[in-house]
């Protein structure tokens, strides 16, 4: 991702522009374009397609530590996993690539690095061009992209599931999914570049409804509620906020679910009993899952929407901002799974 994108920035917008000429020569470009292994800041040329060409671009291609983290950034950022896919398999070819910047400790003519080929100031603003993107943690909202995707608190830019979470976090900042062109536009300001991914998104998307009926997954499901609690970190808390400059636990988990269609009472207590006919192990939580805090149903005091096994988003208490917290608590007393 050899682009210096301001943080913040404008996104370009893809009207009957750009999204319908990628949608006019997607077939021709999926025969004629070679896919880049290095995310280099000139036309993606150097590599070979993938097996099949990108119509047919076969998900067992992908390794499975990159297919898991683009399957848990697809359901914590609400963009698509294939997109991710393709990003990267132009960039460092999930991370088999032997080009400078893809190896680890290494950046390339560019001063991209790792796997996702961020820069260093897109990664975390103040980083200098030229410096190996150290591990570090999540970046502050307006002060990079760097997340954590693993849950253990360190966004590193060379670990494959902090990149594809901070890729995704910058896609979902600038447009996806609603206008993935304009996104992927941003992250590498290359037309061709932009017509490669989707090309080869859309070969992953075939490949994998092939062996995977086209069925709505939950993580499909649970998507927009993660897209719109993930857009409210660094928000302030203020009790009895719902939105849309400060929120509360329970006002935050309303307005998350409602994207689904789910209505809720903005009360965390009345929250539980409407959703208690789905309780789920505290030690099998899934993103979107709802932890709830307190000793008994009547005396539940806190939510918040699980994004992995271990981490939620919650707005906590007042004079903290809308953030990523640790499920473990003393009085955490269960979870629930509002859809099932």
């Amino acid at each position: 991702m050899t682009r210096a994108v301001a943080v913040g920035g404008a996104v370009m917008v893809a009207g009957g522009g750009l999204v319908a000429t990628v949608a006019g020569v997607l077939v021709a470009l999926i025969a004629a374009l070679p896919l880049a292994a290095s995310g280099a800041a000139v036309p993606p040329t150097v590599g070979a397609s993938p097996q099949g060409g990108a119509l047919g671009a076969p998900v067992a291609d992908i390794p499975p530590t990159y297919l898991e983290a683009f399957d848990r950034a697809a359901a914590t950022y609400g963009v698509p996993w294939s997109v991710l896919a393709g990003i990267y398999r132009v960039e460092c070819d999930f991370g088999r690539s032997r080009l400078p910047g893809c190896l680890p400790g290494t950046r390339n003519s560019a001063g991209a690095e790792g796997p996702g080929q961020f820069l260093p100031g897109t990664w975390r603003r103040g980083l200098a061009m030229g410096v190996i993107i150290p591990p570090g943690p999540p970046a502050p909202r307006g002060d990079g992209y760097a997340a954590d995707g693993d849950g253990d608190g360190i966004a590193d830019a060379w670990d494959p599931f902090d990149a594809v979470a901070s890729t995704a976090r910058m896609l979902a900042d600038n447009g996806a999914p609603q206008n993935l062109s304009g996104a992927v536009f941003s992250y590498n300001h290359d037309p061709q570049y932009v017509a490669q991914v989707l090309a080869l998104a859309a070969g992953y998307d075939r490949a994998r409804a092939a062996v995977q009926p086209a069925t709505t997954t939950r993580a499909a499901s649970v998507a927009p509620v993660l897209a719109f609690a993930t857009a409210q970190l660094g928000r302030p808390y203020q009790w009895g906020g719902a939105g849309p400059a400060t929120w509360d636990c329970s006002g935050l988990v309303q307005a998350a679910y409602a994207t689904v269609g789910l209505r809720l009472t903005h009360d965390a207590a009345a929250q539980y009993t409407a959703t208690d006919a789905h309780v789920v192990p505290v030690s099998r939580l899934a993103p979107g899952d709802l932890v709830f805090y307190g000793t008994s149903p009547a005396t539940i005091h806190h939510v918040g929407i699980a994004v992995d096994a271990t981490h939620m988003i919650d707005a906590p208490f007042t004079g903290a901002v809308v953030r990523v917290d640790p499920v473990a608590a003393g009085d955490l007393f269960a979870a629930t799974r509002p859809l099932g």
